[in-house]
């Protein structure tokens, strides 16, 4: 083999080896959204969300900062939460890599927002939040949420005891009403009022409940005494602060028999639009209520 035809050779051999060496290339850095979602629950209209971001990145060389944006489904932007975020890899003061928690080329961001905007109608709706390049508005990640918005729910239950705790309603006897008052998906806090009114007579007030805004209850008492045996009838209201009857019910005691065992519970104004199992706001405010009647009731036996 010639000189000529040997360094053709050589060549071929060197540039075939290149070919089939492994090439070492560097991750390209990347965005995702780890973790999302709105934690509250069952929202009243109006309220505003609470949403949990975990965004991670991977491989990154630089510092790089991004915008926070939350659309509807339609894709309307519907809020801000956060702009000009630092997604902090480089230590501005030495000009190193970070090397703590959360810091450096990997790492991740866990914050909660407070949103308004999301709560203008009744139902169960579905939210994008995107992470968004601040340079040139290029979507770097993006994840769906939920938001379900539910219809206030309050309820009126009342029980009854006499006073001599014999079980039996006697003539002349005080006989004591506890009322329950629950409540869940509430907007806003505002002072309730207890009506009552025997045989059909005239509704007085007899007590005040502050609703406070979300989920709660509160409880207390009112007392009447019959100088006559028979049927009688106690007539129930909460009002709201305009007069309006947002719940209500009827008892039917009789003087001279023994104390109803049930618990006479009224309807509520407005009824959520999840089934009442969906929305842990009314089961917390359920279970209070459950647990003051029986309360009542075994001290009552006692």
């Amino acid at each position: 083999m010639n000189t000529h035809k040997k360094v053709v050779f050589t060549v071929m051999i060197i540039m075939l080896g290149l070919c089939l060496a492994p090439v070492a290339h560097a991750d390209a850095p990347t965005i995702s959204i780890k973790s999302l979602g709105e934690t509250t629950g069952a929202l009243a209209k109006e309220a505003d969300a609470s949403v949990h971001l975990i965004m991670e990145w991977e491989d990154f060389a630089a510092n790089k900062t991004v915008d926070f944006r939350i659309y509807n489904i339609s894709g309307k932007l519907v809020d801000t939460p956060e702009t000009g975020y630092v997604i902090p890899v480089i230590d501005s003061a030495t000009n190193d890599t970070f090397t703590d928690d959360d810091y450096g080329a990997d790492g991740e961001y866990d914050v909660t927002y407070t949103v308004s905007g999301l709560t203008d109608t009744i139902g169960t709706f579905t939210y994008t939040l995107k992470v968004l390049d601040n340079s040139d508005n290029t979507t770097l990640a993006s994840q769906s949420f939920t938001v379900l918005v539910a219809e206030e729910n309050i309820e009126l239950a009342v029980s009854m005891a006499d006073a001599d705790d014999d079980d039996l309603i006697e003539k002349d006897e005080s006989v004591i009403f506890t009322f329950y008052v629950t409540w869940a998906s509430v907007e806003s806090t505002e002072t309730h009022t207890v009506w009552v009114g025997y045989d059909d007579g005239t509704m007085t007030n007899q007590d005040t409940v502050s609703i406070t805004s979300g989920a709660g209850s509160d409880t207390g008492t009112f007392t009447k005494v019959w100088n006559t045996e028979g049927a009688k009838s106690v007539d129930v209201e909460l009002r709201d602060p305009s007069g309006t009857v947002v719940a209500s019910l009827e008892i039917t005691p009789t003087v001279g028999e023994a104390v109803p065992d049930s618990v006479s519970t009224g309807t509520a104004s407005t009824t959520s639009t999840a089934p009442v199992w969906q929305n842990p706001l009314v089961i917390i405010a359920a279970l209070a209520s459950v647990v003051a009647i029986v309360a009542l009731f075994v001290n009552k036996k006692k």
